[in-house]
């Protein structure tokens, strides 16, 4: 219940009452009963801890991470239909859920001239992050609220975001579908839903630590899910996702940098990476309007 409750001191602190109108009453607590899952979350805190014990020649990352100058990734506007330039004659309201976005936002920071974002962190870690604040004297310019993708919704009303993004983490979490569900949910009717990450990192970490999900796109074009564990029982997400309320469901791969990330330099240029986008449907009797610039082009 506590953790709970800082999450919504968090959410109140970042963004006011527009924070609260974003709250879903929960009648009972978060629930975190994971232990087998938790049990490697040691090793992920320790490598950021290594992270911020590199040269300050060696950790732009870092250090891109936490100045909150660094502009939000020019690859969002994509799915948010804003144009590829930036006109300031008109600025249009935001917002924007990062779901495991680790120990700051790896999307950026600043919004565009055109655009007012109201940004919104969450981790299931951000808690242990807290102890690794302190300890370098480094602090993220955006808060980071404790929260795993599949409970967003204990957290955040239905239809509540703009954009919903996940970056480099739905490998490691518990229970990745349900937590690509909840960002279907929360994104509004006919916005979208993205993750990017690693094809198959549990297979090339082979099961070490948090790294137990394989997600890859399949021969027909869908994205697919493995457990590590039980390789030969796939869920199909794209087929999932569309159940979930989306409209639009594509898989796209490429080998070079994240697209969605605001910051360089990208490392494993040589590994493959996947990008899933749900577009979520409309509401009832009405049609998504055009979006000709998403998904984002691979190339």
């Amino acid at each position: 219940m506590a953790r709970l409750g800082l999450a919504l001191v968090l959410l109140l602190c970042i963004a006011g009452a527009d924070g609260a109108s974003l709250l879903r009453k929960a009648a009972e607590p978060v629930k975190m009963a994971r232990a087998e899952w938790e049990k490697s979350a040691d090793n992920e805190v320790s490598y950021w801890d290594k992270e911020f014990l590199k040269p300050a020649t060696d950790k732009e990352n870092i250090t891109a991470l936490f100045d909150r100058e660094t502009p939000l990734a020019p690859a969002l506007r994509n799915y948010l239909n804003l144009p590829e330039e930036v006109d300031s004659s008109t600025i249009t309201k935001l917002r924007i859920l990062g779901v495991g976005s680790g120990m700051s936002s790896d999307i950026g920071i600043k919004s565009w001239p055109d655009a007012h974002v109201t940004l919104f962190l969450t981790d299931a870690l951000a808690d242990s992050y807290q102890k690794l604040y302190r300890k370098h004297n480094m602090y993220p310019p955006q808060p980071v609220i404790p929260l795993m993708g599949e409970d967003l919704g204990s957290l955040f009303e239905p239809n509540s975001f703009d954009l919903t993004v996940s970056i480099n983490a739905l490998d490691h979490s518990h229970e990745p579908l349900e937590a690509m569900k909840n960002m279907v949910k929360l994104t509004r009717p006919c916005r979208w839903a993205v993750v990017e990450l690693y094809e198959n990192e549990a297979m090339l970490e082979k099961g070490m630590g948090m790294h137990q999900w394989n997600f890859d796109k399949a021969e027909d074009g869908s994205a697919r899910l493995r457990w590590y564990k039980a390789q030969e029982k796939p869920f199909n997400i794209s087929a999932i996702m569309l159940e979930a309320g989306a409209s639009e469901a594509h898989a796209q791969t490429w080998k070079g940098c994240f697209k969605m990330r605001s910051y360089d330099p990208c490392v494993r240029l040589q590994d493959t990476k996947l990008r899933m986008s749900f577009r979520k449907g409309p509401t009832p009797g009405e049609a998504c309007p055009p979006n000709p610039r998403a998904p984002l082009p691979t190339a």
